[in-house]
């Protein structure tokens, strides 16, 4: 995506300038002017871009500005009504300006003379000249024009042909004095403004525009436009919005509202003020600011939490859905369940996700989902199956079983043996002797 200025010069001065904005899908459109320069001025570099791609579509010039020509960026509509009395130029790397020739070099080629039909590709070339204003002139009602004759006579011949034609005319004619044109009035600046306590951009139309380009980079890092629009019969605004970004616009004001969702953190949104009858106002910038960190728990399909179960031993797996990717600070309500503390490890979370010191999850930017991990604990105790219950972000999520697959051995009976038992009752020391098995330690 290219931002080109079309200046639209005569003898003397730029009468119109325009703004393109190129691979967005939505050509510029202007009506043809006699005896014009299009002047091309690639925003980015200052200078004319090399190579342009034109295609006669019935009278009218459709240009694409890009190398590919797969789009038409810009059309002049009636051009070829002008009788060849317009040219396309730009300036060169070497501060000169150049007419864009046909690639083959051919007269048929060249922009104003293609028949319907014809593609052709055109490249700044020839002799250079001063300044991008309009220097044909005509002779005998036929057209002499400087791009035709440019690679063949040259700049000075060009105008010394010019002049030539001048003083015939005067000496005809007794010409007068030409009355200067009145500059064409320039269109008010529209307002962009970014928000300060997240990544949206709003941007006011300006006074007495009726139209607004508005383009910006996306969140996908990908070009997108919006264009404000006002009704003149209604005095309301609506917004054309191709791309559906979810910008919207206010039917009174016309202010526009680029929501941190839409727009790429920290990258520009260039507005263009447009009124009717007058030229396109400067570009105005603004860069976006940082998405807030507003995700939420999505449970809109009940499963924004959800925990696997497992068996005894394994790691359970709760997984966590957000609402978007701006981050989040989320809330971890105690773990419910019959299970307790001592039938987990240490919790583990994924793709950057944290709890700081209050036990608050923090979760970075750019991350809409991520899982926590808990070990459980295998032990030897028969306990029965437990369950365990998660709530993060004020959302319950399903209850999970943790199996046990444990069993506890029973207790051994013990089996005790008496020998030389003693019947006598002597009072002699007792040789009776007792053994058998039990558990350790137990009492017998």
């Amino acid at each position: 995506m290219k931002n080109i200025i079309v200046k639209i010069n005569d003898a003397v001065q730029t009468v119109q300038e325009v703004n393109v904005v190129t691979n967005d899908g939505q050509p510029t459109v202007i009506k043809a002017t006699k005896n014009v320069n299009y002047q091309f001025i690639d925003r980015a570099t200052g200078r004319g871009p090399d190579h342009i791609v034109t295609k006669r579509v019935g009278q009218d010039l459709h240009i694409s500005l890009e190398d590919e020509g797969k789009e038409s960026d810009l059309i002049i509509e009636g051009f070829y009504d002008q009788d060849g009395a317009a040219a396309l130029i730009g300036q060169a790397e070497n501060g000169q300006y150049y007419y864009y020739v046909p690639d083959t070099g051919e007269v048929a080629d060249y922009v104003t003379q293609l028949v319907p039909g014809d593609i052709e590709g055109q490249a700044l070339g020839g002799e250079s000249v001063v300044a991008p204003w309009w220097l044909g002139a005509t002779q005998t009602k036929a057209a002499i024009w400087p791009w035709l004759l440019g690679g063949l006579l040259g700049a000075g011949a060009i105008a010394a042909l010019a002049n030539d034609d001048d003083d015939k005319s005067s000496n005809d004619n007794n010409s007068t004095t030409p009355v200067q044109p009145t500059p064409t009035p320039v269109a008010s600046k529209p307002t962009v403004t970014p928000s300060t306590t997240d990544g949206s951009v709003s941007v006011n139309p300006g006074t007495g525009n009726n139209e607004v380009p508005i383009t910006f980079t996306g969140e996908d890092n990908q070009p997108k436009k919006v264009t404000a629009k006002k009704d003149t019969q209604s005095n309301t605004w609506t917004l054309d919005d191709p791309n559906g970004t979810g910008a919207t616009i206010n039917p009174q004001t016309g202010e526009v509202t680029i929501p941190q969702d839409s727009v790429k953190d920290g990258e520009k949104v260039t507005a263009i003020g447009k009124e009717t009858g007058k030229n396109d106002s400067e570009p105005v910038d603004g860069n976006a600011g940082t998405d807030s960190k507003n995700a939420e728990v999505d449970n809109s399909n009940n499963d924004g939490v959800v925990t696997t179960s497992v068996n005894e031993g394994e790691v359970q797996v709760t997984t966590v859905k957000l609402t978007n990717n701006n981050g989040a600070e989320l809330t971890l309500d105690d773990v419910v369940g019959s299970a307790n503390a001592d039938d987990f490890e240490t919790l583990e979370f994924s793709n950057g996700v944290t709890v700081d010191n209050n036990g608050k999850i923090i979760v970075p930017a750019g991350v809409k989902e991520f899982t926590i991990s808990m070990k459980t604990v295998e032990d030897s105790t028969t306990e029965g199956d437990e369950t365990v219950q998660f709530t993060i972000g004020g959302v319950k999520g399903n209850e999970a079983t943790i199996k046990d697959t444990s069993t506890t051995p029973k207790t051994a009976t013990p089996t005790v043996t008496v020998t030389n038992k003693d019947t006598d009752n002597n009072g002699a020391d007792d040789k009776t002797t007792i053994s058998g098995k039990t558990e350790p330690n137990a009492v017998v």
